[in-house]
């Protein structure tokens, strides 16, 4: 597609006035090729025709979370990310905006992503991107103690871990060996608060 709309100007120029919008959702799994593509669609000034301005096309919205970068071996390039992102603020006047606001979980869980994940974010270029804080939308009422523990189980770490953690050793990250460790930690936790009274 990218090789059509790039040597064949027609097609472009049809394709662009067909398209008055276009929403490049989930943008961090793109690959240079599809920027490509989009440039052509959406960014690039051509000549006036007799028919009139060739120069019409579409809006572009982009939606993406580089930290969701995970499509690397489907050739999704990050830096690519980047370099489109500031292509569009430096020739485009785009605008950009961190979308850190969570409306699902309270400040107390918030808090601690933030506190667990900012020591060890450290921005890469092509990598790894800076760091954001999420900030929460719920108001907090009150006074409410963090309700959050967290946990780092090595098998070593109890004296029956042969037993328990026999799926550890066997390289075992399904979800349900996850949940079994979960619930194990979780019954041990709460059997320390029952007998600390």
């Amino acid at each position: 597609a990218r090789t059509v709309v790039e040597l064949h100007p027609e097609v472009r120029r049809t394709e662009r006035a067909r398209l008055r919008q276009v929403l490049l959702d989930e943008v961090q799994d793109t690959d240079p090729q599809q920027y490509a593509l989009v440039r052509q669609l959406c960014l690039q000034t051509e000549a006036r025709t007799q028919e009139g301005s060739a120069n019409a096309r579409p809006g572009l919205f982009i939606v993406g979370d580089p930290k969701q970068s995970i499509y690397d071996w489907r050739n999704a390039d990050l830096r690519a990310l980047e370099t489109f992102e500031h292509e569009l603020e430096r020739d485009h006047q785009a605008q950009v905006y961190d979308l850190v606001r969570n409306f699902r979980s309270t400040h107390n869980i918030l808090h601690t992503v933030n506190a667990v994940v900012e020591p060890v974010m450290e921005a890469e270029a092509g990598v790894q991107p800076s760091f954001r804080a999420l900030q929460p939308h719920r108001s907090e009422v009150g006074e409410v103690p963090i309700a959050m523990a967290i946990w780092e189980v090595p098998p070593q770490a109890h004296s029956n871990a042969s037993k328990e953690y026999e799926f550890w050793e066997k390289n075992d990250t399904s979800a349900q060996a996850r949940r079994r460790l979960e619930a194990q930690e979780l019954t041990r936790e709460l059997q320390a608060q029952l007998n600390a009274g």
